[in-house]
């Protein structure tokens, strides 16, 4: 007896389940925010320069936050000296995007002393 084809299929073969991370930071910079190098940033009730060393406690805090803002005080943290390893245990952010942005943020670096 003949039997179709596509009676002899499982059920997932017809389809692909993808699973795909999703980060705050991959969204663009909405309408209104000031771009990421501003010349003064607020945060809380203080008020820090681009280029200031925030302190480790604030940063600490604000990684283990996920939120659209994370993305820049992993800028701030690479620059205060946290490691790889410390920024990956506060975050959970995997470890090759964090050298990916290590490597911006040393780039960032080297303009900053050649300016």
């Amino acid at each position: 007896m003949w039997t179709p084809r596509s009676s002899l299929r499982e059920p997932g073969d017809d389809y692909v389940v993808t699973k795909i991370p999703r980060f705050a930071f991959l969204r663009g910079v909405p309408p209104g925010r000031p771009p990421v190098t501003t010349p003064m940033k607020r945060i809380g009730t203080e008020m820090y320069g681009d280029r200031d060393i925030l302190p480790r406690d604030l940063i600490s805090q604000k990684l283990a936050v996920p939120d659209a803002e994370r993305i820049f005080f992993i800028r701030h943290a690479l620059r205060a000296g946290f490691g790889i390893e410390a920024i990956f245990g506060l975050t959970k952010v995997d470890r090759w995007f964090l050298v990916q942005i290590q490597e911006i943020v040393d780039f960032e670096e080297e303009l900053a002393k050649a300016a």
